[in-house]
């Protein structure tokens, strides 16, 4: 514990909540965009055909981590994660949230970047007409799942602000003076 400044040592689990919340944001938004990179450089079909396979692949192995990660959480966590984490660090909230918009609309159309071209309106409304039952539902809960991990994670940051706080003013107490 830093004797200097208690209150960061308080607020650190939030800090670290928060950043790992930046971390999922980027996590989603980077993989279908990567695919669009992917897709506009080659030139090769199956490298296409693979592309259309993985981002499917990598929405649904997303969802399953987090579902099975969802088992072992705890049930009691805060709720005033995003409240707790603004008074510990405006800025990375700003930031987090930011990030998450743009994350939601960035990776949304990336995912229809590689469907085709808009050169070839038919074939594009084809593959999308193909495609879009299976990547919305993906997508969307994709986005669900991030929001449900950034709601525990911060939880969770908040519930060991908490315990701190109290041991904390636990060995004030005992020490009948600020510790340090």
């Amino acid at each position: 514990m830093d004797a200097r400044d208690p209150q960061r040592w308080v607020d650190e689990p939030v800090r670290r909540a928060l950043d790992g919340v930046l971390y999922r944001w980027l996590a989603l938004f980077c993989a279908p965009v990567a695919c669009a990179v992917v897709h506009r450089v080659s030139s090769e079909a199956t490298l296409d055909h693979a592309i259309h396979l993985c981002l499917p692949l990598f929405l649904a192995a997303y969802i399953a981590v987090h579902l099975v990660g969802r088992l072992f959480w705890r049930c009691t966590l805060p709720q005033e994660g995003w409240i707790r984490a603004a008074q510990a660090d405006r800025a990375t909230v700003a930031l987090t949230r930011t990030v998450g918009w743009v994350t939601l609309i960035g990776a949304g159309l990336a995912i229809i970047a590689p469907l085709g071209t808009i050169a070839e309106p038919r074939q594009f409304l084809m593959e999308v007409l193909l495609w879009f039952p299976l990547l919305f539902p993906l997508y969307s809960l994709a986005v669900w799942v991030t929001v449900d991990c950034a709601r525990h994670r911060l939880g969770r940051g908040v519930d060991e602000a908490q315990h701190r706080f109290q041991k904390y003013w636990q060995q004030v107490g005992r020490a009948g003076h600020s510790p340090g």
